[in-house]
């Protein structure tokens, strides 16, 4: 049996530089880079890092029992993590499956740390191999909050629901982490937008702006959880714009969707610290006619531009200053 299963790259539209303040976002996932897992009936367990040697034990039991994360793989981690919650969440609600022995290979073409959600798209891809694998079905509400455990517990990732969220519901995805809401029913209000016509919408990213977000945003968390009116305003003026422009894809209202963009762009500015180079890839798009503002937490840039030669006329700019431009294929 073989069993093969992907997760798709994740762009923020609009809202929350992070899902955690009971906010509202919206993002997508398109098909041009793909994290992908294939699960494959085997006589032992393993796991095959790309190009590295296998993680080898007798019996999915004793790696379970046994297995440690792997320091020099983080996706050996995030992997062994997503296994052993996979496995707890079928045993806490009782869920019965044959066990059996596999071999597991991944790849992915995300790229690395631009904010285009490459540790939750291996997550969510191995969470979907193992469920059809073992043949148990999880809520779709549900599957978030196992991955982003696996983030936060084996990665060390301050990670939110919204990377996973788009990314198990795919396309085009308005999501209210309402507080009451979510007391009552465990996660958020997540909707899909089946839009009959979508904007110009275009994907950058400089693959040499790697970085970690995680000190920037336990920062800004920080602020939150101390009561800066600042920071708190912040939130809610992100929330209103997210809220907007589900709206604005709804109605068909680009020129307001493409303001939106920008302004969330420049909010965030104010309440997160912004390298040079990524406020060059945000001058430099806006500088050619398109709206800019980060996928994720720098890296990478989403917008919208008007027409075929603005396109044209973006992707050589941003080429000069080592950025590759795309149109993404949305889910």
């Amino acid at each position: 049996m073989e069993i093969t299963a992907c997760a798709y790259a994740r762009a923020g539209l609009l809202g929350n530089p992070s899902d955690a303040y009971h906010g509202k976002t919206i993002s997508f996932t398109f098909k041009n880079f793909a994290a992908t897992v294939t699960l494959r009936t085997s006589t032992e367990f393993a796991i095959h890092p790309p190009g590295g040697d296998p993680i080898l034990f007798p019996s999915l039991d004793r790696f379970v029992q046994e297995g440690h994360s792997h320091p020099a793989y983080p996706s050996i981690r995030s992997i062994g993590g997503t296994i052993r919650h996979f496995l707890a969440y079928c045993q806490r609600h009782q869920i019965a499956f044959i066990p059996r022995n596999f071999d597991l290979r991944f790849q992915t073409t995300i790229p690395r740390q631009v904010g285009l959600a490459g540790s939750s798209a291996l997550v969510t891809a191995t969470l979907r191999a193992l469920m059809r694998f073992f043949d148990v079905s999880i809520p779709l509400p549900v599957q978030p909050m196992l991955n982003v455990q696996v983030e936060t517990e084996f990665l060390d990732i301050p990670a939110g629901l919204q990377d996973s969220v788009a990314q198990v519901y795919e396309g085009i995805v308005y999501m209210d982490f309402d507080a009451r809401h979510f007391k009552e029913h465990g996660h958020g209000y997540y909707e899909q937008l089946h839009l009959p016509t979508l904007p110009n919408i275009y994907v950058a990213y400089n693959p040499r702006l790697q970085e970690d977000s995680a000190i920037p945003l336990r920062q800004l968390r920080a602020a939150y959880d101390r009561g800066d009116r600042d920071t708190i305003a912040a939130m809610q003026h992100f929330a209103a714009i997210a809220e907007e422009g589900k709206a604005c894809l709804l109605t068909q209202q680009w020129d307001r969707l493409d303001e939106l963009i920008n302004e969330n762009f420049d909010l965030r500015s104010q309440v997160y610290p912004i390298s040079a180079s990524n406020h060059e890839l945000i001058a430099t798009a806006r500088a050619a006619g398109a709206s800019a503002k980060f996928t994720g937490s720098g890296g990478a840039i989403v917008g919208l531009y008007p027409d075929e030669a603005a396109f044209q006329a973006l992707s050589t700019a941003l080429a000069r200053i080592g950025a590759i431009t795309l149109k993404p294929i949305i889910t």
